[in-house]
């Protein structure tokens, strides 16, 4: 896993291949904040069909690659990532929809096991390892998620 997900309380992902599809189920030890809501990755199952991700039970969030990059499908915006306006004010279920496409698409080598990191080591603390993230727009760090070439 990204170094990222496990600072957002994830523990592991199991994948479940079926013919029809890829089923990511998560399992987590804390929750992490995103723009003052506490969201916990466990409560969210996504699901790629081949050619999109979706985050199940949400049919209008969409993540596939076009053009070797992002292509998002969302109320907020449908196009490509790279063509995005900084104006556009992408939702939580947006934002962790392409946090987790960046997660799958990330290669093994800039992968760690939970275990050798050091936010993965013992329980979580509920005050001093909650990681906070606030995204008003695009802002930079977000840049570098979503604009990165395939």
């Amino acid at each position: 896993m990204t170094e990222g997900i496990i600072n957002m309380g994830v523990e592991k992902i199991l994948v479940v291949e079926s013919l029809t599809d890829i089923r990511y189920e998560v399992s987590t030890l804390k929750h992490f904040n995103l723009n003052s809501f506490d969201i916990d990755y466990a409560n969210y199952k996504f699901t790629f069909d081949g050619d999109k991700l979706t985050i199940d039970g949400l049919s209008n969030y969409s993540v596939s690659i076009v053009n070797g990059g992002f292509y998002l499908d969302s109320p907020q915006y449908s196009g490509e990532m790279i063509k995005i306006s900084s104006t556009v004010s992408l939702d939580n279920n947006a934002i962790i929809l392409l946090h987790f496409a960046e997660e799958i698409t990330t290669s093994s080598a800039s992968k760690k096991l939970f275990s050798t990191t050091t936010s993965g080591g013992g329980a979580p603390c509920s005050f001093w390892d909650t990681y906070y993230y606030y995204v008003q727009g695009l802002v930079q760090v977000w840049r570098k998620i979503i604009y990165r070439q395939y």
